[in-house]
């Protein structure tokens, strides 16, 4: 066996191991857009996805509604509570995340070492 066949298999790995790495993230990252989609649509009055992509579409087209019409408040509480509740538990957690990765890095926890 030559150097050559055994490099052609560590790069066959690795090619194989960045590839699942993307996967994964990828994974993820449409995980955290169906779970921000999902917590604008549930809460005290619940709006279907239908719903909430309508209002979503609407809202950026720029289309107003007459006060106090059912339109008006389900463009309230999606623009004023709901997105804003999410973005916000997305950027936390991310922080959080971060924070946790350099507390590893800091301590030296050997748990937390990259594989």
């Amino acid at each position: 066996m030559s150097g050559q066949e055994g490099n052609g298999s560590f790069k066959e790995k690795y090619s194989h191991y960045v590839w699942l790495k993307v996967l994964f993230i990828a994974i993820l990252g449409v995980a955290t857009f169906f779970v921000f989609w999902v917590s604008l649509c549930v809460g005290t009055r619940d709006l279907s996805v239908a719903e909430v992509f309508d209002i979503f579409i609407k809202h950026l087209q720029g289309v107003t509604y007459p006060p106090r019409t059912p339109e008006f408040f389900d463009d309230s509480i999606v623009w004023n509570y709901r997105v804003p509740r999410a973005l916000f538990g997305i950027i936390s957690g991310a922080g959080l995340a971060i924070a946790g990765a350099i507390m590893q890095s800091v301590m030296k926890n050997q748990i937390g070492r990259a594989h």
